[in-house]
C-alpha cells in the first residue's frame, strides 16, 4: 500500500524521478482530490506536501482556514513557509491566526506559539514575544517553557506576574490570550484526526512544574506545606513534589546561592536539577536554566524570623525517606537514601548544629543495624561529607 511507504515524501519522490514528470500539475491535482477524501492518518503528510508543491504558500492557508481544526499541522506548514518568507510582521499575524485556528490544549499549539514569539522578538515586540510565550506554555506545560517565560519577562514584577498565572494554571485551566477552538469530551482526538504520534490534547500542568512556578513566585513556605503531604516514596516518578522542594530548601537553609555546599547537598541538587532535563535537549539544558532561575529567585525570597521548624520540617520529611526506603529493602535505593541523609547532616552542619549532624548518622546506623549494604553507602557518604 502508499503508507508503507510513507516515510517517503512526495518531494523525494519527485526527485529520485529520473526525467521531468508529463503533465505533473494534473498528477497532483488528482492525488489531492483523493487525498482529501482519505481518513488514514498517515495521508494528511502527503496531502500538506503535494498542496505546497502545487499551490505554494497561499495553498497551504487555504487548506488550514478550511480543514485546519481536523488538520492541525497545516498551520503549522503554513506557519513554517511563511517564516521561510522572512518577513516577521506577516509571521506574526499567521500565528495569531494559526492559534485562534488550533484547537485549545493540543500540544500542536506550541508550535505556533514558538513561531509568534520568535517573530515578535525579531520585531522587538515584547508584549506579543510573552502572549506567544504564554501559549506555548498552556499546550506543552513543561519546565522548560515555564523558563521560557521566566527569562523574557526580565524584571522581578513581571516574572512575579507571570509565575502566578503559571502556578494557578493546574487549579484554573490557565486563562487562555489567544484561545483556540474548543474540542471537548473523551474524543477529542476523534475531533482531531490527523495527529502525529505522541501528540494530544494537554488539560494542565504538572505537579512538579507548577511547584517550580511557585517556588519562582518565592512561596517556599507553601511549597513546604504541600510537600509535606506527599508519600515518602516515588521521588523518581517526576511529579512527587518533595522530589523538588526539599532538595531546593534544603540547599537555601545551608546557604545556597550564596554560599558553597557541601558534597553531598551539591550531588543532591545536581539530581535535583537534572529531572528537568529532557530527552535529546539542546544546550542550554533545563537543568542549568532552572538552577540560574532558582538561584535568581532564592536572593529575593523572605527569610522566617525563626529557621528552625521549617529546618526539621525539612529534615524529619528526608529522614522519613530514607527510613521508607531501608525498610522496605529497597536496596538498588539504599545509595539514594544515604546521599539524602549526608546532604540533611551537612545542612544541619551549616547551621552550626554539629551535634544533629552527626545524630543523623548514629542514629540511622543504630535503626538499621542490621543493613549491611545499607550502613556500607551512609559511612560512605559520612567520610565524603568529612573530608569536605
Amino acid at each position: 500500500e502508499l503508507w508503507d511507504a510513507s516515510d517517503i515524501s512526495p518531494m523525494e519522490a519527485i526527485e529520485i524521478t529520473p526525467r521531468e514528470l508529463p503533465g505533473k500539475e494534473r498528477l497532483f491535482d488528482e492525488m489531492l482530490s483523493l487525498l482529501r477524501k482519505d481518513t488514514e492518518r498517515e495521508s494528511d503528510r502527503w496531502l500538506r506536501e503535494i498542496t505546497r508543491l502545487r499551490h505554494g504558500t497561499p495553498g497551504l492557508e487555504k487548506l488550514a482556514r478550511s480543514d485546519g481544526e481536523r488538520r492541525p499541522h497545516a498551520w503549522v506548514d503554513w506557519l513554517e513557509s511563511v517564516a521561510a518568507e522572512g518577513d516577521s510582521k506577516k509571521l506574526v499575524s499567521a500565528s495569531k491566526d494559526a492559534l485562534a485556528g488550533i484547537p485549545d490544549g493540543l500540544s500542536l499549539r506550541a508550535m505556533a506559539a514558538d513561531h509568534l514569539s520568535n517573530a515578535a522578538l525579531a520585531l522587538k515586540d515584547h508584549e506579543a514575544a510573552m502572549l506567544g510565550r504564554w501559549e506555548a506554555f498552556r499546550s506543552d506545560p513543561c519546565p522548560r517553557r515555564l523558563l521560557d517565560l521566566w527569562e523574557l519577562a526580565g524584571l522581578p514584577a513581571d516574572r512575579q506576574r507571570w509565575m502566578k498565572r503559571a502556578e494557578g494554571y493546574s487549579e484554573q485551566g490557565g486563562d487562555p490570550e489567544l484561545p483556540g477552538p474548543f474540542v471537548g469530551g473523551t474524543g477529542r482526538t476523534d475531533d482531531v484526526p490527523f495527529l502525529e504520534t505522541g501528540e494530544g490534547f494537554n488539560d494542565a500542568a504538572s505537579n512538579a512544574t507548577t511547584m517550580c512556578a511557585r517556588l519562582l513566585v518565592g512561596d517556599w513556605e507553601g511549597a513546604l506545606d504541600k510537600a509535606k503531604g506527599e508519600p515518602p516514596l516515588g521521588w523518581s516518578s517526576g511529579d512527587n513534589l518533595q522530589a523538588l522542594v526539599i532538595p531546593v530548601l534544603m540547599s537555601w537553609f545551608a546557604g545556597w546561592p550564596g554560599a558553597e555546599l557541601g558534597p553531598n547537598l551539591t550531588e543532591l541538587l545536581n539530581q535535583t536539577f537534572l529531572r528537568a532535563d529532557e530527552w535529546e535537549e539542546k544546550e542550554p539544558r533545563t537543568s542549568a536554566r532552572l538552577r540560574a532561575a532558582l538561584a535568581a529567585a532564592i536572593r529575593l525570597w523572605r527569610a522566617p524570623s525563626d529557621i528552625s521548624k521549617p529546618l526539621e520540617t525539612v529534615a524529619k520529611i528526608s529522614l522519613k525517606r530514607v527510613n521508607a526506603i531501608v525498610e522496605a529493602q529497597h536496596r538498588g535505593a539504599y545509595d539514594r537514601a544515604a546521599l539524602l541523609a549526608a546532604a540533611v547532616a551537612e545542612m544541619q552542619r551549616s547551621r552550626g548544629k554539629a551535634a544533629e549532624a552527626e545524630a543523623v548518622f548514629t542514629e540511622l546506623l543504630t535503626r538499621h543495624n542490621r543493613k549491611s549494604a545499607f550502613k556500607s553507602e551512609i559511612k560512605a557518604r559520612r567520610a565524603a561529607g568529612v573530608k569536605s
